[in-house]
């Protein structure tokens, strides 16, 4: 599954307007944001301080400042005002024109807005929302406070700020290019009913036919119920389960499509644990195959040698695959070798956790990948996805390289289906003529129930 890699563009633009002369400037000194994201968006509240500086002569006064948003946004302006001082305020066209008594150079000037920014489509199961500062503010002394809802949680690292349980914190200067950062939100908890099915098709009715599957939410990290095995043949399949798989035999199907499908009721929680983990060592997740290690060995010195920033390894490995490969969804179902990522650069998701999962082994952090379903906002579905288990400070975390998400826990919508980057259905057909004609579909439904 392939969530699209935002280049970011700045959610504010800034004008200046109608002053005399038209060569006055007006510096930001300092500015104070807060924003807090509802379910319906986010309420956002300004104060900047700015200074007046350029008028050709004390005879030159400033008199009105803008400050237009992105038009594609949906803008409420709650309240507007400039700090002691007459003014008007107007909105139009996204735009948000102050008009205030006259400054003169050396004069500060302090305006101050809240508005609501409304989105047309939220994700209710995993949502990114971006935090910036416009690079008009560049080198003003900022603060930024970030507000989370109680229901929410957030799954990207936000390294540069402080955290007081909902609440993020950032104080500094403001770069030349601006602030920006993304916030990843998602449920602590849900429900879900999902199933996967296993359907044969074939030209012409079968007789006897066996189904063998995986034994699908085994070392999940949710608690799983209802655990249910359905046939198109309930009376004559017989279902035969073991620990690791499901063995299903139709006898008199008398039908061209023999369908088993498995349900289960998916309680997920942000904190969930694998703890069927607890009984191996970490060790034994390790292993490389040789003819690897001379490729990732290279890799990872390039990655620890631009490790500039000093942040942990495995955080520094991710975001270096992230970046890599591109998501082509020509790739689906290609099975790829760890020097065919590297040449290319091209794959999917499990692609993404492969390689991310040999570089972690590589620098001796333990690790596998993992398959299992995430929601997909673009199509507005459930699909198919690959993501990484990592051994590190004596606890598994989670690791989303597709996404982008290092921070040990992944949105609620990610359901563990199981260890590995595929799940092998296999099917037998007795006395079948047209065997090669005969298709296995695997597909997929997630209901949420609450």
């Amino acid at each position: 599954m392939f969530i699209r890699k935002i280049l970011f563009v700045f959610v504010f633009c800034f004008l200046f307007l109608g002053f005399t002369p038209s060569y006055a400037n007006i510096d930001v000194t300092s500015w104070n944001q807060k924003t807090v994201f509802t379910k319906k968006g986010r309420a956002v509240e300004v104060c900047a301080k700015t200074k007046i500086n350029g008028l050709p002569s004390k005879n030159h006064s400033y008199k009105q400042w803008g400050y237009i948003f992105d038009s594609k946004l949906k803008i409420k302006i709650i309240d507007a005002y400039v700090k002691g001082r007459s003014y008007t305020t107007s909105f139009t066209n996204n735009e948000l024109s102050f008009d205030f008594a006259n400054a003169y150079n050396n004069d500060a000037v302090e305006f101050c807005f809240r508005y609501e920014q409304l989105s047309e489509k939220i994700n209710k199961f995993y949502r990114n929302e971006y935090v910036s500062i416009p690079t008009f503010t560049a080198g003003a002394n900022a603060t930024v406070q970030v507000q989370i809802p109680d229901d929410l949680e957030v799954v990207s690292l936000n390294s540069r700020f402080l955290k007081n349980r909902n609440k993020y914190y950032w104080k500094g200067k403001v770069p030349k290019d601006g602030f920006s950062e993304k916030f990843s939100l998602t449920f602590k908890k849900a429900k879900w009913q999902v199933t996967i099915k296993n359907t044969a098709i074939g030209p012409s009715s079968f007789d006897s036919l066996n189904i063998h599957l995986p034994r699908y939410f085994k070392g999940s990290n949710a608690k799983v119920s209802d655990y249910k095995i359905i046939t198109n043949n309930s009376k004559e399949a017989k279902i035969k389960t073991s620990k690791k798989t499901i063995d299903i035999t139709f006898n008199n199907l008398n039908n061209r499509m023999a369908q088993a499908n498995v349900t289960a009721t998916i309680e997920s929680d942000i904190e969930g644990k694998y703890g069927w983990l607890d009984s191996f060592s970490p060790s034994s997740f390790l292993n490389i195959k040789s003819n690897n290690s001379y490729l990732l060995t290279d890799v990872l010195n390039k990655i620890n040698r631009s490790n500039k920033k000093k942040v942990p390894e495995y955080v520094k490995i991710g975001e270096w695959v992230y970046n890599f490969i591109e998501y082509d969804k020509k790739f689906i179902g290609v099975d790829l070798t760890i020097a065919q990522i590297l040449k290319g650069e091209k794959g999917i998701c499990m692609h993404y956790a492969i390689l991310y999962t040999e570089l972690l082994k590589t620098a001796g952090i333990p690790a596998f990948a993992v398959s299992g379903l995430s929601y997909d906002e673009e199509e507005s579905k459930f699909e198919k996805h690959s993501w990484v288990l990592m051994y590190y400070n004596g606890e598994w975390l989670s690791m989303d390289p597709t996404w982008g998400i290092f921070s040990g826990k992944l949105p609620i919508s990610h359901i563990f289906v199981g260890v590995g980057t595929k799940k092998t259905v296999e099917f037998f057909v007795y006395n079948y003529e047209e065997l090669d004609k005969v298709r296995m579909d695997i597909g997929e439904e997630v209901i949420f129930l609450e």
